[in-house]
Parts: C-alpha cells; sequence; structure tokens
C-alpha cells in the first residue's frame, strides 16, 4: 500500500498544475484521496482513504461505475462501498447499506444556475426526516472547472464532485454519526490531476495516515527545534518531515525532550514515535 501511496504522490507531484479537459464519464482508474474525519467531538479518528473507479456493473438496466475505497494504513481494508453513474448533467449514485444497494439518488445536476433551489436534500435527519435542501449561491471556476457553490458550505466540481466536507457519494447522508470527507486530490490514471487541495497534501507525502490530538510542545530556536512529550519515556523518536514529504531531521532518545538540529523553514510535519503510538503534529519553522 505505500507503494501504491508513493506511486500516487509522484503523478501528483509531476502534474499539479496540468489541468485536462472535462469528461463525459467517469473513468477507470481514477482515483479520489480523501482525508476522512468524523465531527463527533468525543471521536478523533482521522484518515486518509483513497477511493478508485474500476470496471462497471448493471442495476436495473442502467450501467454504473463501482468505486472501491482503500484505506491507506491497510491494503486489506477494500470495500465496494458505492455505484456512481452519469446521465448527461447529473449524477446518480448508490451506496451499499446490509449486502444491498439503496435506491438511485440524484447528487448533482450540473446545468443548475445560480440562485436555483434544487431538489436535492443535503442532510437527512436520524429520524429520515429531511430538513436542509440545497440552494446555488454562487457559479464559478476553481482550479480550471467549473464549480458551484451550495449553500454556502459545499462546493460542487465539475466532473469531480464535492471538495469540502463532503463528496458526490456521501452528498444525502445525516451531518452526525457518520464520516465526513474533504477532497486532497481527483487523478485520472494517466496522471491527469483534476483538483489537488495544496493545504491537505502533505497527508499523502508524509505516509501520516492518521492525526490525533496530542500535548507535543515544540520550541524554535535559531539552532533547531525542542520537542518536549510531557512524561519521561524510555525509548521515543522524533522526525521532521518538509512540505515536500524529505525527512528534514530524526532522532530517537529517552526522557522527555528531544533536540532536532534543522535549518529548513515553512511548512512541517512532526511524527513522534512513543510507546507503540504515533501522533503527528503539524508547525511551521520560521
Amino acid at each position: 500500500m505505500k507503494a501504491m501511496k508513493l506511486f500516487l504522490c509522484a503523478l501528483l507531484l509531476f502534474s499539479l498544475n496540468t489541468i485536462v479537459a472535462q469528461e463525459n464519464s467517469f473513468l477507470d482508474g481514477r482515483k479520489w484521496v480523501v482525508h476522512e474525519y468524523r465531527i463527533n467531538p468525543f471521536d478523533d479518528y482521522n484518515d486518509v482513504v483513497t477511493f478508485i473507479a474500476c470496471g462497471d456493473t448493471t442495476l436495473s438496466g442502467l450501467t454504473y461505475k463501482k468505486v472501491y475505497s482503500i484505506k491507506c494504513d491497510s491494503i486489506d481494508s477494500v470495500e465496494l462501498p458505492m455505484l456512481i453513474r452519469r446521465d448527461g448533467s447529473k449524477i446518480y449514485h448508490r451506496y451499499g447499506s446490509y449486502g444491498k444497494w439503496n435506491p438511485d439518488t440524484l447528487v448533482f445536476d450540473e446545468d443548475w444556475q445560480q440562485g436555483d433551489n434544487t431538489i436535492f436534500p443535503l442532510q437527512r435527519n436520524f429520524d429520515g426526516t429531511i430538513d436542509v435542501f440545497a440552494k446555488i449561491f454562487e457559479i464559478g471556476y476553481l482550479q480550471g472547472r467549473k464549480s458551484w457553490d451550495v449553500n454556502g458550505m459545499y462546493t460542487w466540481i465539475q466532473d469531480v464532485g464535492f471538495v469540502k466536507t463532503r463528496l458526490f457519494f456521501d452528498s444525502q447522508h445525516e451531518l452526525q454519526g457518520t464520516n465526513l470527507y474533504n477532497l486532497i486530490c481527483c487523478v485520472e490514471a494517466n496522471g491527469d490531476t483534476l483538483y489537488v487541495n495544496r493545504a491537505l497534501l502533505y497527508l499523502t507525502q508524509t505516509g501520516i495516515s492518521s492525526a490525533v490530538s496530542d500535548n507535543i510542545i515544540c520550541q524554535q530556536s535559531a539552532d533547531g527545534l525542542s520537542v518536549n512529550i510531557g512524561a519521561d519515556i524510555p525509548q521515543w523518536s522524533a522526525t521532521l518531515y518538509n512540505s515536500n514529504g524529505i525527512c528534514v531531521a530524526q532522532k530517537e532518545g529517552a526522557g522527555s525532550e528531544i533536540f532536532l538540529p534543522a535549518d529548513s523553514k515553512g511548512t512541517h510535519i512532526l511524527v513522534v514515535k512513543a510507546g507503540g503510538r504515533v501522533v503527528k503534529k503539524k508547525i511551521a519553522l520560521k
């Protein structure tokens, strides 16, 4: 799985500025790499998941693209969570539940105009009722593709999907008690980049597949970075990655503090491994 991640990152690095013409269908090999999380304040779940379009299937006479999900930290966790299809400007999906495929659901219509009050809901309550519908606030362009601002909260990009809070296949799940997704990148099998969120790209570049809350204290000096974990540990390590995923400093030690000599600047990821636990922290070095 690490090899797949490295391959995907290599494709991204070669094609960050490549924008291709819109396709009218979803293609085999397309990857959506997402930051998956939950909004429950008592749940620190955070992960990176790759969704891959691969193969077709037919239900009720309609042809769908199969989309598999793969947890980046486990090659064994491969699932088929949804089917998607395009009918002209409309995108539909079916998501799996208890071994069955739920009915066809309209996710988005790329013919919707600014000011339209659309016919599909973005939120379901726990009792199954629907109380939030979508309104198109603004239409513009994002990274060379047409985009729609929905309810002032969600952004849909043409032929890509929702890029903030939800993806196209999760657009009608309830907002609480479920997983949410922020799109990191969408890449075709040939390496063409349809969308990339540079603010989240570090999650794939550094190989970090999760993030947890932490009490790590970091203090920068002219010589490097002091990392204090607040407790004496017999053996632990601290590794510093720059924004390109390159290790710029690494050290093992004991006690509560490790000093990392480093002279690079900008956004970095600190990875601390102690007692079988891995903690990540995003820091800015000046």
